[in-house]
């Protein structure tokens, strides 16, 4: 698979950001559905998913939750339109799924630059510290560096084609000097001139 390191970064982010919207979404349009299904006895194992969903619901009102559940669909959206386009079969189309990815992690990081200024939570991160904009960066960084390492196959066959040109003239220049220094044929010993073919 090509473009491993953007399309495993671009998938976290959405499912990141698109369970987080629906979170918000449930909590706005259902408020307490969460903490209902939070509060059932289920397992262990089960039961400790919930415990940080609380901490990012309820700070907002319902319409300003689902103002953000809708941003956070619509940064899912340009992520998923972004994995479309790097995985196209039409290479043209591969320059706009990076700057898809690139422009969808900008509103990432709007979002939260957002939410560190308002102290609301924005992202379902604490974003006074560091761990998101280390995320952000290092997708960042993904992009760049699958775009750089990331060889294109008509950039291949031009470059395969102009490797084998290279070749063959080296090949004929080298024929030419083995003609140039090559030594005379020597008569065999014992053969006289009407001999020769």
């Amino acid at each position: 698979m090509q473009r491993l390191a953007t399309t495993v970064a671009i998938a976290a982010w959405i499912g990141f950001l698109g369970v987080f919207s629906v979170e918000l979404a449930a909590n706005a349009l259902a408020p307490g559905l969460l903490a209902a299904v939070a509060s059932y006895p289920w397992p262990q194992e089960v039961s400790a998913q919930f415990g940080g969903v609380g901490a990012f619901l309820g700070h907002l009102p319902p319409a300003g939750e689902l103002a953000v559940s809708a941003a956070c669909l619509v940064i899912v959206g340009l992520f998923a339109r972004s994995l479309i386009l790097l995985h196209a079969r039409d290479a043209s189309n591969r320059a706009g799924g990076e700057l898809s990815a690139l422009v969808a992690l900008a509103a990432v990081a709007v979002l939260a630059g957002a939410s560190q200024l308002t102290t609301l939570p924005l992202l379902p991160i604490d974003t006074s510290g560091g761990l998101v904009w280390l995320a952000i960066a290092l997708s960042i960084a993904a992009v760049v560096f699958d775009r750089l390492v990331v060889v294109e196959p008509a950039e291949s066959d031009a470059a395969e084609a102009e490797f084998e040109a290279g070749l063959s003239a080296l090949a004929q220049r080298m024929g030419r000097q083995a003609a140039l220094y090559s030594w005379p044929e020597q008569e065999p010993t014992g053969a006289r001139k009407d001999d020769r073919p």
